[in-house]
Order: structure tokens, then sequence, then C-alpha cells
């Protein structure tokens, strides 16, 4: 993780007298307070749609949560909380902390990896979700439609049975991730 601090010195005697060395003392105070600051709030905000089944303990964690700021989307309150803390360490050299930004955010490898594996997985439900619904929308379609022929006198009538094997051929087919040969039965033995 790494930063830019903006600041200026205001009391030019202790910026003078008081710190040897004062941009490396405010480089090492920002470096030292980002650390201890950024540690304390998570990359992202945990997902709490899937997570539980009881609504109320559901409810609960997203409130919990959607006040609790994070890297990813809260920078503006974490920068604020630097500017800070930072200040109050910087104050014996005179120096007044106007701004403080982040200029990027890493992980280590392993981290980078589970958050990418996450990011695909939630990617994979919501497709499979989109897919489910398309396919049961399909096959209430085709069932309903076959129904209406047989109303008509058009149409081979469909026993419960048949329209259970119909519709289970129907949706392996759609939500199936390979090439898929449904098994029609095509008379009763």
């Amino acid at each position: 993780m790494s930063g830019v601090v903006f600041y200026h010195f205001e009391d030019t005697r202790k910026a003078a007298l008081d710190i040897f060395d004062r941009q490396s003392f405010v480089s090492d105070q920002a470096a030292a307070v980002m650390k201890q600051i950024v540690s304390q709030y998570p990359y992202e905000h945990r997902d709490t749609d899937n997570t539980n089944d009881n609504d109320d303990d559901n409810d609960n964690d997203e409130d919990s949560s959607s006040d609790v700021p994070c890297l990813k989307q809260s920078s503006p309150v974490i920068c604020s909380a630097l500017v800070t803390q930072l200040q109050k360490q910087v104050n014996i050299s005179g120096a007044v902390i106007d701004e403080f930004k982040f200029n990027e955010i890493s992980y280590a490898p392993e981290i980078a990896a589970s958050l990418l594996k996450k990011q695909q997985a939630s990617a994979i439900v919501s497709s499979r979700h989109t897919l489910v619904d398309g396919a049961v929308r399909i096959a209430s379609e085709a069932t309903r439609r076959l129904a209406n022929k047989n109303s008509i006198g058009g149409g081979a009538k469909l026993s419960a049975e048949d329209q259970g094997r119909l519709i289970s051929n129907i949706l392996t087919v759609i939500c199936a991730d390979e090439h898929v040969r449904p098994v029609i039965v095509l008379g009763s033995t």
C-alpha cells in the first residue's frame, strides 16, 4: 500500500530546531500511521446477501457492515482518519498535514488470488441464477403451450410423468455446461 501526503511547515522554528530531518520525519511518520490506520479496515464489505438463511441475522449484518468503512469504497473517510492521526504524530515538527491520498493498494499474491476466486465464484453464481431463471421460464412456457395445444385438440396428451420428464430434459439441456443428449421415451412399455 502506498499513499501521498500533502503538507507544509507552519512553524519553521520547530521544523528547523526540534527535528533533525523534517522531510524524513514526516515520511516515516506517514508510513507508520498508514500501516496502523489501514490495518483497522477491511478491503471491502462482506457480502451478506447469501451468507445466512436467517433474515433477522442478515438484516443486522447488513446494517453493521455498511457502517464500517472499507478500503475499496470509503477512501475519503479513511484518508480523513489518516490525516487526523498523522497530524498528531507530526505536531512536534511544525508540519501541517493538508491531505492524504492513496496511491495504490496491492495485496500479497495469495490474498490477491483468493480475492479473485471470490469474484469469480460470485460471477458464476450470478450467471447460474440467470440461467436457471431462464430455463424455468422456457420449461413453463413449453408445458403451457403443450397444454393449450392439447385442449384445442391438436396434440398428444402428456401424463404428469411425461410432463415431469419433459421439464427435466429441458432444464438439463439449458442448464448443462456441456453438450447434453436427453433421452426421450417415445412409447410406454
